[in-house]
């Protein structure tokens, strides 16, 4: 991300632009062309180009006329996929497409610079997502709920420090968390997946079979083969006795 800034050439005159309701798109981060590291200056310029034309199809502007912060706050919300709604802010990471750790420093929203970490194990692609703001930020109230708003919705803390949701791989993918300044958002945004959708955490979570449910059928499977081998012994065996008898 650094030499992109670096490179990004913003106007002489920069007019002010909002980075609220920017990218649309899927997550850059699901797309490793675009991190991968580039070893000439062309190539830098190459893919400088590239993620202009990325982050316009996502819903963001040409940058024709955008400052280096815009742009900045465009490659933030694009990497995670970071989409804002009327219902506010919500993160539409695919665990299945993501592992280890990553944090993303001053989001712009709503007036708010707040902070994300996400952390995806493997091969479970669990993992949890941090939300925080800094202090100075005290007076503006920031709101937070997990995937479907299915638990509690939770007011983030006013003193810099973080909360704290689980992220559950569903089928189909789910926003991970949903951020909004007010909580009446949320709480409208729950009953609508609720009512008109019909969803709920558990119905879309996987579930994946367990280990010990596979060796119990590895089990079934080696005594069953084990019984059909014997039976098949014992027939050929009485076979060639009776074989033996009649040759007497």
């Amino acid at each position: 991300m650094y030499y992109l800034l670096s490179m990004y050439k913003p106007p002489t005159t920069v007019p002010q632009a909002s980075t609220t309701n920017c990218f649309k798109g899927s997550p850059s981060s699901h797309s490793p062309v675009l991190w991968t590291q580039v070893k000439s200056l062309d190539a830098a310029y190459a893919r400088l180009s590239s993620w202009k034309t990325v982050l316009a199809t996502g819903g963001c502007s040409d940058f024709s006329s955008s400052s280096r912060l815009v742009f900045y706050q465009a490659l933030l919300r694009s990497f995670t996929g970071l989409i804002e709604t009327i219902h506010g802010l919500e993160l539409a990471l695919n665990p299945h497409s993501m592992e280890g750790y990553i944090t993303l420093w001053g989001i712009e929203f709503q007036e708010i610079l707040i902070n994300i970490s996400v952390a995806i194990n493997t091969p479970s692609h669990t993992g949890y997502v941090k939300i925080w703001k800094e202090s100075q930020f005290s007076d503006i109230p920031l709101y937070a709920c997990d995937q479907i708003c299915a638990s509690e919705i939770s007011a983030v803390p006013n003193n810099g420090k973080e909360i704290s949701f689980p992220i559950h791989p569903t089928n189909p993918a789910t926003p991970i968390v949903y951020i909004a300044t007010q909580k009446d958002q949320l709480l409208t945004l729950r009953q609508m997946i609720q009512e008109h959708h019909g969803l709920d955490l558990h119905s879309l979570e996987e579930h994946p079979i367990s280990a010990l449910f596979i060796i119990v059928i590895s089990i079934v499977i080696v005594v069953f083969h084990a019984l059909l081998f014997h039976m098949i012994y014992k027939e050929f065996c009485s076979g060639e006795r009776g074989l033996n008898k009649s040759s007497r």
